[in-house]
């Protein structure tokens, strides 16, 4: 069960990395853009993005699917470090098979 919460855990946050790395591409008016979505929300945080958001609705639009893309790939590293640390935790509780038998016991007085 441990190995399994590891492996969904590195799958998470391997997930949160690349997904605001997917590159779009979009037309506004006359300008032709491909950015990766993390790129395209800074460019929509800057000054001269709440401009452009004022004169194109939709790069409104646009802006705010970047914005939650990298929100979400924000939350999807901090579950995946919280599975992980939970699955580190269980590997580590979980008793050890195999050397258990070989135990000796003392002797009571």
């Amino acid at each position: 069960m441990s190995k399994k919460l590891l492996a969904f855990g590195v799958i998470l946050v391997i997930a949160g990395f690349v997904l605001p790395e997917i590159p779009v591409s979009g037309n506004i008016g006359f300008i032709s853009w491909t950015y990766t979505l993390r790129e395209l929300d800074n460019i929509c945080k800057s000054p001269g993005g709440a401009i452009g958001k004022a004169f194109y609705p939709q790069l409104q639009s646009e802006c705010s699917k970047a914005a939650l893309a990298v929100l979400f790939s924000q939350i999807l590293i901090i579950i995946g470090v919280v599975v992980l640390a939970v699955g580190l935790i269980k590997m580590a509780r979980s008793p050890k098979t195999g050397s258990n038998s070989t135990q000796t016991q003392k002797p009571e007085h």
